[in-house]
């Protein structure tokens, strides 16, 4: 979900979603950042809505992705 998140592959992230995915799951091991905070950096707008309308929360420490 990270993945495509950064990606801005909307689709996936929607087929993801579709299938049970959880819109919060972080990156490495639950200490990185979250789908949403990968979009938003992207910045991929049309991603981070699908996110936000599936639940997603941004994390609260999130760095800027590099």
């Amino acid at each position: 979900m990270c993945a495509a998140a950064c990606w801005g592959h909307t689709e996936t992230v929607r087929e993801l979603l579709a299938h049970g995915a959880d819109p919060n799951l972080r990156e490495d091991h639950g200490a990185g950042r979250s789908p949403l905070d990968w979009a938003d950096n992207g910045p991929h707008p049309d991603t981070a809505e699908i996110l936000r309308a599936a639940g997603a929360r941004p994390t609260p420490t999130a760095h800027p992705a590099p």
